[in-house]
């Protein structure tokens, strides 16, 4: 039995698939994060990646720059 990973189950993503979310360029997703104006990266090795939902969530806010920017899970129902 395999495990099917689909794009729902995806935590980071590139930053290619960033900037199709975005909708904007792959030069104009790199220039923006040189600039401070994209979500917090997670460098694993010389790569860099950023959390699905947290860009989502930054888009739905409007692109705020890095600085202004701060994401928080969004907080889970209790089971009782």
């Amino acid at each position: 039995m395999t495990l099917q990973i689909t794009d729902d189950m995806r935590i980071l993503i590139t930053g290619a698939e960033a900037s199709l979310l975005c909708g904007c360029s792959k030069r104009t997703w790199r220039l923006w994060d040189a600039l401070g104006y994209t979500p917090q990266p997670v460098n694993i090795g010389r790569s860099k990646y950023w959390r699905h939902k947290e860009v989502e969530a930054w888009i739905s806010a409007g692109c705020p720059k890095r600085v202004d920017w701060v994401y928080r899970e969004p907080k889970k129902a209790k089971n009782f």
